[in-house]
């Protein structure tokens, strides 16, 4: 069997890896250490979540046993925060892309394709494989930061009953074909991580890369929720400084800029 040495990725050298059997929450548990002076840096991984959420605090829910679901804590002082190349749901979107596709390679299906939905989802076609929740807080003159993934990754999914019919169903890696060990996936998109975030890769090549791997997102037509309530019908057109979305109204053909506190549905 082969053993796969967290310490051994930059970065994560002095990560405690913790596995627990069911937890509310590997994101809430991980914010509960921001309450200590002395950062502890953790890899907290759960079978189940009983609470496990996503973006404007929806549910997540699993399978228990049949998902990846975990966190890990960072931090960053905040000149090398306030530089990164666009938004760190970004750039943790293309390095679970990169992770998932080699996992799923030679198993594509080119009528769903696996691709980012700005600006924290992984879709395969039009079903959700994978989410990301990225919390922060300031500590001094420092950034604490806790990434928190779940993946979906065996079994048949369906929306539960009482969710937005708006919302994209799920879906596993089994489903495509793939049951891959989340040992090895989890491995692989930490290492991932690291290189994209912070090996200093140059802004522009991220960008782009981001707007590759999105590619389906530029073709189709979006609903978006303003935190208002208000909603507008259009297109997404790019990426604005930090990763912010370009988007374009269909109603007068103006083109606004987008934080991630709103909402994209079909």
């Amino acid at each position: 069997m082969t053993r796969y040495d967290f310490a051994a990725i930059p970065g994560f050298e002095n990560h405690a890896l913790n596995f627990v059997a069911e937890t509310e929450s590997t994101n809430t548990d991980l914010k509960n250490d921001w309450k200590s002076a002395v950062f502890s840096p953790r890899i907290l991984v759960a079978s189940h979540q009983r609470d496990g959420r996503g973006q404007f605090s929806r549910p997540w829910k699993d399978n228990p046993g049949k998902s990846l679901l975990f966190s890990f804590s960072w931090e960053f002082s905040t000149a090398v925060f306030f530089s990164l190349p666009i938004a760190l749901p970004l750039l943790t979107g293309i390095a679970l892309h990169r992770a998932i596709l080699e996992t799923v390679s030679g198993h594509e299906n080119p009528s769903a394709p696996l691709w980012l939905k700005w600006p924290n989802d992984l879709l395969v076609g039009e079903r959700k494989l994978a989410g990301i929740l990225v919390e922060s807080t300031f500590f001094s003159q420092l950034v604490r930061v806790v990434v928190g993934v779940g993946v979906n990754l065996e079994g048949t999914l369906f929306l539960p009953i009482g969710s937005d019919p708006t919302s994209f169903p799920p879906i596993s890696l089994e489903e495509t074909g793939v049951v891959p060990s989340s040992t090895k996936l989890l491995f692989a998109i930490l290492s991932e991580w690291y290189k994209v975030v912070l090996a200093k890769g140059n802004p522009v090549d991220l960008e782009k890369e981001f707007v590759l791997r999105s590619r389906p997102m530029w073709e189709k037509k979006w609903l978006v929720t303003l935190p208002s309530g208000k909603k507008l019908r259009g297109k997404a057109v790019g990426l604005a400084p930090q990763g912010f979305l370009l988007f374009r109204s269909d109603e007068d053909g103006q083109t606004f800029i987008l934080k991630s506190a709103v909402r994209l549905s079909c």
